[in-house]
Parts: structure tokens; C-alpha cells; sequence
């Protein structure tokens, strides 16, 4: 592919993404706000690219975006290597983060499961391990059906419109830029800082 359609591409891709998302999106936004108006946290999880993306999403949140403002209570589950090279190799990669959700979460937090294919599963444990301990789960995945999609709260899965990796994952972080936008616009409307 020539580096000309690589951007024709991505262009195609996010035209579709500004018709299909925006709505979903303003549910994520009002399910993070409700989770941490709750004094819940938000995790977030994901393999490869889509680590990245949850270590983005989270620096997002505890930094700041637009505005300043307090830090808000975010975990990226793929950041710590210790713990994740210690679970893997004692309980295998498929709980890396399914094992310290148990240690972590509580019902009413929320988290961001990300995987392009929707079928990683080392994600999906850990969407279903944050299901049954009452945690909301937002889920970031391409558009082909997939396991993680069926986990997703109603109204929260976010499902890039395309089946290549790169251009999911382009759509994820828009997402993630909109997220952390509109959270910060709306705390910065409420008066929190």
C-alpha cells in the first residue's frame, strides 16, 4: 500500500467513525463521569497497540487534556512489569489482567477493554472478571462481530468502523482524544478541579 493510501484510507475510515461514534461516545463520556462522580476508578487494558492506547487513555485522565484539573483515578493494567511477568508466568498471560482486577476493583468502577480483533484473551478475562465483580465495561474493538463485543455494557461498545489494525487503532486514540475532550469540558462546565 502506497504511503498515499495509507491517508485516503484513514480518511475513508474516520468519516465513517464521525457518523457512527459521536453518541456512543457521549455514553462512555457520561459512564466515566458517573463512575468517578462515585469516587469508583477506571482501568484499562489491552495487548501491543492497544496497550498503548489504554496507557494513553490513562495518562489522559491523570494528567490533564485540555483544561487544568485534578487528576482523576485511572489504572492502566499494562504498565507494571513486574506484576504482569509475575502473573503470566504463575497463572499465564491470559489473567495477567484479569488477576489484578481481582486485587484491584470494586463494583462500580469501569473499564476499557481494547483489543482490534476483539478476541484477545487475556482481554477478554478481564472483562469478565470486571463484570462479575459489578464493574461497567467499555469496550474498544474493530467493526467484525467478536467475544468482547457480548461483554460491553448496552450502549458501551465503541466498534472502530474497519478490519485493519492500524486503522482501528488510528480510531481508537480519536476516541480517546474525544473522551478526555469532552470529560474535561464537562468538569470544567460542573466547576470540579
Amino acid at each position: 500500500m502506497s504511503i498515499a493510501n495509507v491517508f485516503t484510507e484513514h480518511a475513508k475510515v474516520t468519516a465513517r467513525a464521525a457518523q457512527e461514534l459521536p453518541e456512543i461516545l457521549e455514553r462512555v463520556v457520561k459512564a466515566v463521569d458517573e463512575c468517578l462522580h462515585g469516587g469508583h476508578k477506571i482501568f484499562a487494558c489491552g495487548n501491543g497497540g492497544s496497550a498503548a492506547d489504554a496507557q494513553h487513555l490513562v495518562a489522559e485522565l491523570i494528567g490533564r487534556f485540555l483544561h487544568e484539573r485534578r487528576a482523576l483515578a485511572a489504572i492502566a493494567l499494562t504498565a507494571d512489569a513486574a506484576t504482569l511477568t509475575a502473573i503470566g508466568n504463575d497463572y499465564g498471560y491470559e489473567r495477567v489482567f484479569a488477576r489484578q482486577l481481582e486485587g484491584l476493583a470494586q463494583k462500580g468502577d469501569l473499564l476499557f477493554a481494547i483489543s482490534t480483533s476483539g478476541n484477545s484473551p487475556n482481554v477478554l478475562h478481564a472483562a469478565q472478571t470486571a463484570r462479575g465483580l459489578g464493574c461497567v465495561v467499555v469496550a474498544m474493538t474493530g467493526e467484525r462481530d467478536s467475544k468482547l463485543a457480548a461483554l460491553a455494557d448496552p450502549g458501551l461498545l465503541i466498534r472502530a468502523p474497519s478490519t485493519v489494525t492500524a486503522r482501528i487503532q488510528e480510531v481508537h486514540t480519536l476516541c480517546i482524544h474525544a473522551i478526555a475532550g469532552s470529560l474535561d469540558a464537562l468538569l470544567k462546565e460542573r466547576g470540579a478541579s
